[in-house]
């Protein structure tokens, strides 16, 4: 995973559990005696428990892929039975987030304008991400 891709409250999976980034930061570790390199640490807070935060280095880390059981659970419903792939979440007014889960594509339609997010979204983060560039501002449970 690339630290440029992670983002304060992004969902994340660390030792098989649900973890929220809550910031990361730089150490430095030597790798020879002339060198040193900056190695990103993450502090992450379990999503489901009242543990106290964590530290683990980034590539302990892994993206949470997204699922028909997650998007069930933050509001996501089937568009319509014949395309059992895309879903839709309406977020107020005529404004819907649109997730078509066999291409790993999304949308933001609204009533003046319809934005395709140009990167694919496959990951839980990556879908934060989205809304969050776009001016949406949503939880999503774990």
């Amino acid at each position: 995973m690339n630290i440029k891709e992670l983002r304060i409250g992004n969902l994340i999976n660390y030792e098989a559990c649900t973890y929220i980034l809550k910031g990361h930061y730089f150490k430095e570790i030597k790798t020879d005696k002339d060198k040193t390199e900056e190695v990103p640490v993450l502090i992450v807070k379990a999503a489901n428990h009242d543990w106290h935060n964590e530290t683990c280095g980034l590539n302990e880390v892994e993206g949470i892929l997204i699922t028909p059981e997650w998007l069930k659970a933050n509001g996501f419903e089937i568009l319509n039975k014949a395309m059992p792939e895309m879903w839709i979440r309406h977020i107020g007014g005529y404004r819907y987030i649109r997730y078509h889960s066999s291409v790993c594509y999304m949308d933001f339609e609204t009533t003046n304008s319809f934005q395709r997010v140009p990167w694919a979204v496959k990951f839980i983060h990556q879908m934060q991400n989205a809304c969050t560039d776009y001016g949406i501002d949503l939880e999503f449970k774990a």
